[in-house]
């Protein structure tokens, strides 16, 4: 049995290679995903009281809904792979058959071969990661500290790779399985000719239309609510799907029949069965395309804004507790400070704010509020922030908001204490970064109302507004978090402290955007050459025929050259159109209309850019191989 398995390893060696190549990319990815997964757990964030929500990492999430994704990929190109091998060897698997080995002989066989090839690519698929995670953590050692890169724990992603190469193997086993049985073996000669049948049906013009609505479903959604970004891509993606794999087929069958296509016939009918052989395959790496683009696009333009920090510190306190920390700060690092009570503002179901007493925000911040006993004044952060939110007119409503503690956290009330709704009418708004630190903004209260709140609630804190010299800000930094962790201070946030976090989770995001999008586009151009590489027999045929039809050895060259970029490019360029179209109203709509940032528009063109000039070069190589392939004959 085993010298079976090394004969036909040795004489389809070729074939063998595209398998093995796959599962070794496939292997490669997950690794760094892992390695990438545990770093994102070193990003811990801040874990705050006073803000629950506040500054938690979110890579570790992200990496995980991307993983299934990629794995999702990885097993459609293992299939592939798996699919071209099978067909490959259906003559020794039929000629076996006929020498007289057994159904569970066969089996043994089939399962000896792909336990041996997938172990042996999934150690070379783990070398190669383990190249890639080297290369990665000396940039995460240079860009984020040699202590962060240095604290991975490696074992833990050899583990986590281990159990996904076990998934992954039994997914190719299964595969083989299925298709090892004698009708499975003859099947795959039959679909081909099925694959040749026309879809005439009237209904799929339904599904056409069905599917360009989805497509502008998803455009309208994004363009009225750009935080719904993520569910609006994928509902564009469905739409892809359903009008091109259902909707196309009448219109085809109605091009087939115009005289523009009997004029054409040699061109065009090729594009028709190839349509209709491999339209999986095309719709397929046109949403790779999207998806790319836009995970790419939406993960690196994050990096390229900072936060609005107009502070170095905010930090809360009880009433009365802190003197100490506030004499410390001005003495030893020469800080300068304001502060005022607050309470915290809920409004159902949605953000709390700082609430502040008018007479405080006219002295602290030379505003000019007047407010009836029934009136307030926000104003809005500027991140996420539009000037379609404000309304001026002194008719809207802030209804059932409580005053007192933030309701974002589990704290009990104490004893004593009211929890009071209030119905106020909103004098006006304005949209200015006080604070900053990802708080959602400033309510103005009047001066009767704020002090009975914080009576009622038993809510008599403080908050501290902070600025030191840049020479300062590292001992200041400090002393405020060992303060906060010694429970001095409810919470504290520190510029320095949230940058830094920053800066590291800027460097995986580009890391892993990186990695995710070169292993997305580098497998969809695997299974466009695979699915070349399994034709090259009918190619070669094809080659052949147009030479007997009376064209010269240049002419046929020209057809083919144009076959090849017609079944790459094509999905390639509409995957750029769809993808430019999206992530344009996307960001026309986060700007609430106003010009585009130059920087994501120039972002958004370099990354597209890069998707169809990483195209072409594969469509040129494949190009200069295929002739090669036809030359031999």
């Amino acid at each position: 049995m085993e010298k079976i398995v090394w004969k036909g390893f040795k004489h389809n060696y070729k074939n063998f290679i595209a398998f093995f190549i796959s599962i070794v990319l496939s292997v490669s990815v997950l690794f760094l995903l892992a390695y990438l997964s545990q770093a994102a757990g070193m990003v811990k964030g801040i874990e705050t009281d006073a803000l629950a929500f506040a500054y938690r990492s979110e890579l570790k999430g992200q990496i995980r809904a991307v993983i299934p994704v990629v794995i999702l990929i990885t097993v459609l190109v293992v299939g592939y792979s798996v699919q071209f091998y099978i067909q490959s060897r259906v003559k020794d698997y039929g000629m076996l058959k006929i020498l007289g080995i057994q159904r569970k002989d066969m089996r043994r066989m089939v399962v000896l071969e792909y336990v041996l090839s997938c172990g042996i690519a999934c150690g070379a698929g783990i070398i190669l990661g383990k190249i890639g995670t080297m290369l990665s953590g000396g940039v995460l050692g240079r860009m984020a500290g040699q202590s962060f890169a240095e604290g991975i724990s490696m074992k833990k992603v050899y583990i986590y790779t281990a159990i996904l190469c076990a998934g992954m193997i039994a997914g190719s086993l299964l595969a083989v399985f299925m298709a090892a049985d004698a009708k499975g073996m003859t099947g795959v000669l039959q679909r081909d000719a099925a694959k040749e049948g026309r879809i005439e049906a009237p209904q799929s013009v339904l599904y056409f239309l069905a599917g360009a609505g989805m497509i502008a479903g998803g455009f309208f959604m994004v363009d009225n609510e750009p935080m719904m970004a993520h569910i609006a891509v994928f509902l564009v993606c469905a739409g892809v799907i359903v009008c091109f794999l259902f909707g196309m087929g009448y219109i085809l069958e109605k091009f087939r029949n115009c005289a523009y296509y009997r004029r054409h016939i040699l061109s065009w009918n090729h594009v028709y069965h190839y349509w209709k052989r491999h339209r999986s395959r095309v719709v397929i790496q046109m949403l790779l395309g999207v998806l790319a683009v836009y995970f790419s696009f939406l993960m690196i333009r994050g990096t390229l804004h900072g936060r609005l920090m107009p502070n170095d510190f905010v930090c809360i306190s009880k009433a009365g507790s802190e003197e100490a920390f506030l004499g410390k700060m001005q003495s030893d690092f020469g800080a300068e400070c304001v502060r005022f009570p607050f309470v915290w503002v809920n409004e159902p179901g949605s953000d709390s704010w700082i609430g502040m007493s008018e007479t405080d925000y006219n002295r602290i911040f030379g505003g000019e509020a007047e407010l009836a006993e029934d009136e307030v004044f926000r104003v809005w952060r500027e991140e996420g922030s539009r000037e379609s939110m404000l309304d001026n007119s002194g008719t809207k409503r802030l209804e059932s908001v409580t005053l007192g503690r933030c309701t974002n956290t589990e704290w009990e009330e104490p004893e004593g204490a009211e929890s009071i709704g209030y119905d106020f009418r909103i004098q006006g708004e304005k949209i200015e970064e006080l604070l900053g630190f990802s708080l959602t903004g400033i309510v103005v209260l009047p001066d009767g109302v704020m002090k009975d709140a914080a009576d009622r609630g038993k809510f008599h804190q403080v908050l501290m507004i902070l600025n030191v010299d840049e020479e300062n800000l590292a001992g200041a930094t400090a002393f405020a978090e060992e303060q906060r962790s010694d429970g001095v201070l409810e919470e504290a946030f520190c510029r320095r402290t949230i940058e830094g976090i920053d800066r590291k989770e800027s460097v995986l995001n580009r890391l892993i955007s990186g990695i995710v999008v070169g292993a997305v586009v580098m497998l969809g151009m695997f299974v466009a050459w695979l699915v070349h590489f399994s034709e090259i027999d009918e190619k070669r045929a094809r080659h052949k025929f147009l030479c007997v039809l009376g064209m010269d050895r240049r002419q046929a060259r020209r057809v083919a050259d144009v076959e090849i970029l017609r079944s790459v490019l094509v999905p390639v360029l509409l995957a750029a159109g769809v993808s430019w179209g999206f992530c344009r109203t996307f960001l026309a709509a986060y700007y609430d209309g106003s010009e585009v940032a130059g920087a994501d528009k120039k972002l958004l063109l370099a990354i597209i850019f890069a998707y169809v000039a990483g195209e072409a070069v594969f469509c040129v190589l494949n190009q200069m191989w295929c002739k090669r392939q036809l030359e031999k004959e």
